[in-house]
């Protein structure tokens, strides 16, 4: 069911999966974990906002 969950994905589509509930589970895995490859780290949304004050600031000047 892993297989077929990574493959559905690979289709380049918008897709609904209903059933199996194996295969719901295996799709919700591995969107958890795309959205959470895809969370800005603490230090880099402490970091995009220091260089956006350092845009501004120059940008002013």
């Amino acid at each position: 069911m892993e297989a077929l969950a990574l493959h559905l994905g690979l289709l380049g589509v918008d897709f609904t999966v209903t059933e199996p509930t194996e295969l719901v589970d295996h799709v919700r895995m591995l969107a958890d974990r795309y959205q959470r490859a895809t969370e800005p780290s603490p230090q880099d949304a402490q970091a995009g906002s220091a260089s956006r004050v350092e845009e501004h600031v120059q940008g002013g000047a």
